[in-house]
């Protein structure tokens, strides 16, 4: 086995590597026959631009693993790595637009590099726009979920759903001081106002509140929203 330990080039991360399953049986088939010479691992710039999966299988396997140089350009080579990966694995809608996604957030952060758009990237992974944008929105919120959908384990609609139950949860069940409402003549037996009289002072938007109070006891009506 080589000596040599490669790191992986970042543009390898911009997609999913190989479940458990997936890698355990490369390993096993490494250990019968060898390393597939026919698949060499691609490296750029010192690093492993394609075949991380197979660097890794290699090692477990304790087999030695065939190299070769990518020898293009830095965007020759995103094109080359989107090339080998989106073809050969069978990667769903959601995981494509993460894959977008990210690809267009990495040339953003690439001084004097070529900035891939929205409507290009969604063309070259073959994706909508719609829904390269959510996966870009996913990512800003939560990259916990995101990787999730990155590894076909969420759909983006799923993550979507998600994110919208963790904000729920996440909302105060009470109300600060600083939106709080004050209630002046509620259950006075001796007062019968109307229905929609002065049982309450509001301080803040009633909208606000009623959005708020609906969440303080699950199954319960807030007495703003109660007729």
């Amino acid at each position: 086995m080589s000596q040599i330990k490669y790191k992986f080039h970042p543009l390898a991360e911009l997609y999913p590597r190989m479940i458990k399953s997936e890698l355990e049986n490369l390993i096993l088939s490494m250990e019968d026959i060898g390393f597939d010479s026919s698949h060499p691992i691609l490296l750029f710039e010192g690093k492993i631009l394609d075949g991380i999966n197979r660097y890794l299988a290699a090692e477990q396997a304790n087999v030695e693993p065939i190299f070769i140089t990518f020898s293009g350009s830095y965007d020759e080579a995103i094109s080359k790595s989107r090339e080998l990966n989106s073809f050969r694995r069978h990667l769903n809608s959601s995981q494509k637009a993460m894959i977008a996604a990210k690809e267009i957030l990495a040339s953003r952060e690439e001084e004097g590099k070529k900035k891939l758009t929205i409507s290009r990237a969604s063309i070259l992974h073959a994706i909508s726009q719609t829904y390269v944008k959510e996966a870009m929105q996913i990512i800003t919120k939560n990259e916990t979920i995101a990787n999730s959908v990155f590894n076909g384990l969420m759909t983006i609609r799923e993550a979507n759903y998600k994110i919208e139950e963790i904000s729920r949860i996440e909302q105060p069940n009470v109300i600060s001081e600083n939106n709080s409402f004050e209630f002046s003549n509620l259950g006075n037996d001796n007062q019968q106002n109307d229905q929609f009289g002065n049982q309450f002072e509001l301080k803040q938007n009633v909208n606000y509140v009623a959005s708020k109070c609906i969440y303080l006891n699950e199954g319960q009506i807030c007495p703003l929203l109660q007729n």
